[in-house]
């Protein structure tokens, strides 16, 4: 079995304690065992989500790139590396953040992580690659699509992830996961700390990235768990009515066809990242007032799963038999 390294500048492997960064490897095995390389040892004491891959893992040579999405030569020698990976069977790729360049360099780095978890990272990875331009621009634009764009909204633990997967099962679909979710339990499990103003811009970017990717796949509608309008009111929310103005422009600017408002009359479920169990009313109105003041169309989402599911589908199939006789 062969392996190769490439764009290989200065790699500095720090291994952690935390069983939330690495797999359950000791030292000894990873610097005197000699039964296995070296770097595949590395790729082992790696969590799954750390790691973008292109071929089978019992490919009989593997092509580790340690990289940064800022690396021109990254960038480059990216289409090469995709295109050898599909031609050979016997060959995988293996592509190993190596965030070095710049602070945005680490946050690009955390959002990958958080869109891998999602089950999204290759994706993602490779939509990175395919951006002409800057990754570190200042909009937040949605790219142009033809499918109904519906969104999930509402305060933490109200069922909007459940009922988004259920209706894109049943419509055959797809649904933009929370970014938030996966980008936070990561810093929660990492550091033990929950949201802080300067995660709102990484978020904002991390789910506006996600939503165009998966957009691509969509069958007629799009269910999106969440907005950039979700994340204005929670930050106005938590910092004193404060919202990153560049936040607050893409939430106005981006277009969806309809909201499904989850209402808090279901139980509160506690986990790492939420923390208002005492306050639903008060964030469900906050929530409410918003899509009436960007004049959104809604409907209030109440009752057990069963009784959402079935508002939902009944508005569902109006909008898309309009959407049909338009087209």
């Amino acid at each position: 079995m062969r392996y190769y390294l490439a764009n290989f500048s200065v790699f500095i492997l720090i291994l952690m304690t935390n069983k939330a960064f690495s797999n359950e490897m000791t030292l000894n095995e990873l610097f005197f065992d000699d039964s296995r390389p070296y770097h595949i040892k590395i790729l082992d004491a790696l969590p799954d989500s750390a790691i973008i891959q292109i071929g089978p893992d019992d490919a009989k040579n593997t092509i580790i790139e340690f990289m940064d999405y800022f690396c021109g030569y990254c960038k480059k020698i990216h289409p090469e590396l995709i295109e050898l990976a599909a031609r050979r069977d016997d060959t995988r790729v293996v592509f190993l953040q190596h965030p070095i360049l710049s602070q945005s360099s680490e946050v690009i780095a955390a959002m990958v992580v958080a869109a891998n978890i999602q089950g999204k990272g290759n994706e993602f990875h490779n939509s990175l690659f395919e951006i002409s331009g800057s990754l570190t621009q200042e909009k937040l634009n949605q790219i142009k699509s033809t499918c109904i764009k519906i969104v999930f909204f509402g305060p933490e633990s109200t069922g909007k992830s459940t009922l988004s997967d259920a209706l894109a099962k049943h419509y055959k679909t797809v649904c933009v996961p929370e970014y938030a979710r996966d980008f936070l339990q990561r810093k929660w499990d990492m550091f033990g700390k929950t949201c802080e103003k300067q995660d709102l811009w990484p978020i904002a970017k991390g789910q506006i990235a996600l939503e165009n990717e998966i957009s691509k796949e969509a069958n007629r509608v799009l269910f999106c768990d969440t907005d950039l309008l979700q994340t204005k009111v929670y930050s106005e929310l938590y910092y004193l009515g404060y919202c990153d103005p560049r936040i607050e422009k893409g939430a106005k600017k981006n277009h969806y066809d309809f909201y499904f408002l989850c209402d808090v009359d279901i139980p509160w479920v506690a986990d790492d990242l939420r923390d208002k169990p005492h306050e639903r009313k008060l964030m469900f109105k906050a929530f409410e007032n918003e899509l009436q003041k960007q004049n959104c169309k809604y409907v209030v989402i109440k009752g057990d799963f069963r009784q959402r599911f079935n508002t939902a589908i009944h508005h569902v199939n109006a909008l898309l038999g309009k959407f049909e006789s338009m087209t």
